[in-house]
């Protein structure tokens, strides 16, 4: 099993961290557009923001669930 792929095991199975988030992000094409604070906010043409909360702590449900439907969107 690749990097890649337990990444996105871990995405799909449970909790995740801001980096993680970032990684799986980049994989799939978003692009960080700007950062204000603790906020930053990735793009991807065609497809909705998503806004990261940059935090040491694990990515709070709504957002894992933003990043998981993404992943759907792009076929993963």
């Amino acid at each position: 099993m690749t990097k890649k792929e337990k990444l996105i095991q871990k995405v799909l199975s449970g909790t995740i961290s801001t980096v993680e988030a970032m990684k799986i992000l980049t994989q799939i094409g978003y692009e960080t557009n700007s950062t204000k604070g603790s906020h930053q906010v990735w793009r991807k043409p065609g497809r909705q923001p998503i806004v990261l909360i940059l935090s040491k702590k694990d990515l709070p449900f709504f957002l894992r669930e933003q990043i998981v439907e993404a992943m759907r969107m792009e076929g993963i």
